[in-house]
């Protein structure tokens, strides 16, 4: 197996957190890479990645 680290990422789905920030989502990976949560900011809160996570796809 081999892994590769990449620094472009495709947009998989768009969430909105609940009333109070919380958030829960599911996608199904199609291929092995490294896949990560964006947050993209708010006016009072500033914007957060999350360090990627490599899946490999079976």
């Amino acid at each position: 197996m081999r892994r590769f680290c990449s620094t472009a990422y495709t947009t998989l789905k768009t969430v909105t957190s609940g009333g109070k920030g919380t958030l829960k989502t599911t996608t199904t990976a199609k291929a092995d890479g490294y896949y990560r949560f964006l947050f993209t900011g708010t006016s009072t809160t500033g914007p957060a990645t999350a360090t990627g996570d490599f899946v490999d796809v079976r």
